[in-house]
């Protein structure tokens, strides 16, 4: 650290505006993967008064345990953390959601939890973990389409950058490391390993006993998470899982036999087929009423659907699509 900078803090001594400087100069940003600036999230704007704080213990992608480990073995730390965001943000309350397949996380945080903490166990479900569902399992409020947690009260915060939180506003410790599991069925010995950040991703594999038989690797969940063919990308603050396959699912994509099953699976209620079917003939006005934009991209849809269509890209395409012509007009 820098001469000048004290490196043990007593953060009921600062004031929130020094709490979100201490956040942002060591830049702390969200751990589930979204990496958004956490110091943003900590200075609401002046007319969104905040009311609740919803931690984000879930992590209901497949494979990923990385807040499932810190829960258990950080969990004075993780409620310290959600003590400063509390202070900061002027807050009564934080609810912490866990799902059920986590019983030993869930005892944890419910020990070392203070009275300000409400320790929920909720029903194992995909996307359980995602914002806005997530809200509504724990505090019954509704974010409406296009707005944010500020907009109801409420801001989101995920276990991992609570841990952070808490040592660089008491220690000034920048993030400079994160945790990251290493798992897939190509993987001999898999593992939540602390890293630096910028490390190759390829020395972790390696470490973890990665097959040469390997047919894909992804950053992130097998859901949301992307492949990559390059194993010498660096671990960045957002990447909490790297996971490599050798059994991959063959198929063929077909027409969409309306069966329906893309709507059931909605967490939005939205109809993956008919937003497909729009995109597809290129019918950008209809976008707003599908609620294209609107989509989450957690590819449920894609799982279900037996004509193995390929629902999530094609919103990907079509959100990209629609920002390139905006930004085109503006020209």
């Amino acid at each position: 650290m820098a001469d000048g900078i004290p490196c043990n803090r007593e953060w009921f001594d600062m004031s929130p505006d020094q709490i979100v400087s201490a956040v942002a100069d060591a830049g702390i940003v969200g751990m589930g993967g979204a990496a958004f600036p956490a110091s943003i999230k900590l200075k609401p704007p002046k007319d969104k008064p905040i009311d609740a704080v919803v931690i984000n213990g879930v992590e209901c992608e497949p494979y990923l345990t990385v807040d499932h480990r810190l829960m258990i073995e950080k969990s004075e730390d993780i409620v310290e953390g959600i003590r400063i965001i509390l202070k900061t943000v002027g807050a009564k309350k934080a609810f912490l959601g866990i799902e059920a397949n986590k019983p030993d996380a869930f005892e944890k945080m419910k020990m070392a939890a203070c009275a300000e903490i409400d320790v929920q166990m909720l029903k194992i479900k995909y996307p359980q973990g995602a914002e806005k569902q997530l809200i509504y399992a724990l505090t019954k409020r509704e974010v409406p389409p296009r707005k944010l947690p500020f907009d109801v009260g409420v801001i989101v915060q995920n276990i991992g950058t609570c841990w952070a939180i808490k040592h660089a506003v008491t220690e000034c410790m920048p993030l400079i490391e994160r945790t990251v599991t290493i798992s897939g069925d190509a993987i001999s010995k898999p593992a939540n390993l602390i890293v630096p950040i910028g490390t190759p991703i390829g020395i972790l594999l390696e470490h973890c006993g990665i097959s040469p038989k390997t047919k894909k690797i992804i950053l992130g969940g097998p859901m949301m998470g992307i492949a990559i063919a390059d194993p010498n990308i660096p671990v960045v603050k957002g990447m909490s899982g790297i996971l490599a396959f050798e059994k991959l699912p063959k198929f063929l994509s077909g027409p969409c036999i309306r069966c329906g099953r893309c709507l059931d699976v909605c967490p939005l209620g939205n109809i993956a087929s008919t937003m497909a079917q729009a995109i597809e003939s290129g019918a950008i006005t209809e976008y707003d009423k599908l609620k294209v934009f609107d989509c989450m991209e957690c590819g449920s849809c894609a799982f279900v659907c037996p004509a193995k269509r390929p629902l999530v890209q094609l919103v990907k395409q079509a959100k990209y699509e629609a920002a390139r012509k905006k930004e085109l007009h503006k020209k």
